[in-house]
């Protein structure tokens, strides 16, 4: 099949992947800092998240930047929900939800702090714009968030919508 000088050949769009980890213990969530070390979002809260590399299988990554980023060992997580989104610009996003049975953490140099908050304190933290979305993704997991008019996903992004 022989193609017309005006036509054009368009590449497919580039997917970047990545795994995102919602960790909950006892009814709360954990944040942590990005630290000055990162090179996106520093000095913002978000949840543990990282590269997904090449025909790498996401659960059993997103287990191993858990265990790198906050020193939680898989033994002391339950995977609770799961769930892949696309978001403008190229990126799939596969969410998930743990529940930690240990709130102690050792941070790694990505993150500077951490906290573990009740679901409607998220909103008063200054966090990366993306995490609404994968809040969004893992909430029917999390029904205990579910207090009051707002989801903690609202929240923040009610949040973000109000600083823009």
């Amino acid at each position: 099949m022989s193609m017309s000088p005006a036509a054009k050949v368009v590449p497919p769009p580039l997917i970047r992947e990545v795994v995102a980890a919602v960790l909950t213990c006892r009814g709360r969530v954990c944040m942590v800092r990005r630290s000055q070390h990162v090179h996106t979002d520093v000095g913002f809260w978000h949840c543990v998240t990282g590269y997904l590399p090449r025909r790498s299988s996401p659960v059993t990554h997103m287990l191993m930047e858990i265990e790198e980023e906050v020193g939680i060992a898989a033994r002391d997580l339950t995977l609770r929900g799961r769930r892949s989104m696309e978001l403008p610009g190229g990126w799939r996003v596969h969410a998930f939800h743990f529940e930690s049975r240990s709130d102690e953490v050792i941070l790694n140099w990505e993150h500077d702090s951490v906290v573990w908050l009740a679901p409607e304190q998220l909103g008063t933290l200054r966090t990366v714009q993306w995490l609404g979305n994968i809040l969004s993704a893992v909430e029917e997991t999390l029904p205990c968030w579910r207090r009051g008019d707002l989801s903690p996903s609202r929240r923040v992004r009610s949040m973000h919508e109000s600083t823009s």
